[in-house]
């Protein structure tokens, strides 16, 4: 009986080192892959690895070491993406400003230029209307010349240089309804 109770408790005790030798490869296969993981940059795997190396043993320094740097690494990692994400946002922001104040002053341009085209048709017409005004003054002026009204050709003509300082017509009306009226003078003067 001592023989079967040896041979039991030696039997258990291959037992037990055989699954501590199993659970060890398995630790140290964890721990590997975690490792690898952690080199490749794929920090969740590496915390799975690590997690399931804990599993196997609680207290393996390997494994808590592995789970610490690979926690602060993704730590780091995901502060990065974010601070890379804000400056994007930034950058589209600031991109999005600098459009739109393209647009404004695209738009102010527009509506400079639709201005001076409206001012322009606006003087167009204005000039229009003098030149009519002055016209119509011109051919009052001449007709007081020709119906022997000199002092009205004379300050009808007048004030087309008002409006036209340069106006040859009206210098010659009055040129002639001066002349004429003094002419009429003289031969008032002399009957």
């Amino acid at each position: 009986m001592a023989v079967v109770t040896l041979a039991v408790v030696v039997g258990g005790y291959v037992a037990i080192k055989m699954m501590a030798g199993q659970s060890q490869q398995k630790l140290d296969g964890f721990l590997q892959t975690g490792q690898s993981c952690f080199d490749t940059r794929d920090f969740a795997c590496a915390l799975d690895n690590a997690g399931l190396a804990l599993q196997q043993d609680s207290n393996d320094p390997r494994a808590l070491s592995l789970l610490q740097r690979a926690q602060a690494a993704q730590a780091r990692q995901q502060q990065l993406q974010e601070a890379q994400q804000k400056q994007q946002l930034l950058k589209a922001q600031a991109a999005e400003a600098t459009r739109q104040a393209d647009a404004l002053r695209e738009q102010q341009a527009l509506e400079r230029q639709r201005q001076e085209a409206a001012d322009r048709q606006v003087r167009d017409q204005q000039q229009q209307q003098a030149a009519k005004a002055v016209n119509a003054s011109l051919q009052q002026a001449q007709n007081a010349l020709n119906a022997g009204e000199y002092q009205s050709a004379i300050a009808v003509a007048r004030v087309v240089l008002g409006m036209d300082p340069n106006n040859s017509r009206a210098r010659n009306i009055i040129r002639q309804a001066e002349q004429q009226l003094k002419e009429a003078l003289n031969r008032t003067r002399i009957e």
